[in-house]
């Protein structure tokens, strides 16, 4: 993965601010979801490449069913950070202040970065895997 999101980025912003760090979640989130169709066409790829048996055919099926139930992730992330949008940008024309929209902007941003280091941890097991039991 190309880009990441700084731990410790998330404050309480202006609203220009808060779009910018929600367009930044947005493109991180879109290359994650980019990232794992490309490990599912690898892992696709590996299986029918290799006569996998026994242990490493269940590891194999394991990363696939991770692989899926991080494209319910991704999703349900993308659908959180677009409301987050709109919720910014309907504060930005009220010129308010709302506590629920600085509390969920940490809750996603807590999200994003948690997603982004699970996802690196299964891909590089998932890279070491397939590079052990290459041909």
């Amino acid at each position: 993965m190309r880009s990441s999101v700084n731990p410790s980025s998330v404050s309480n912003s202006s609203e220009s601010e808060s779009l910018l760090q929600i367009a930044e979640w947005a493109r991180v989130v879109s290359e994650m979801v980019q990232e794992n169709n490309l490990l599912k066409r690898r892992l696709s790829s590996f299986i029918n490449d290799n006569k996998s048996s026994g242990k490493i055919l269940d590891i194999l099926e394991a990363f696939h069913s991770s692989f899926l139930i991080k494209d319910t992730h991704l999703a349900l992330l993308i659908q959180d950070i677009r409301k987050q949008e709109m919720f910014a940008k309907a504060l930005a024309n009220e010129k308010v202040k709302d506590l629920n929209f600085d509390f969920q902007q940490k809750r996603l941003h807590f999200e994003v970065v948690m997603m982004q280091e699970q996802f690196l941890k299964q891909k590089d097991a998932f890279e070491v895997l397939i590079s052990a039991h290459s041909k």
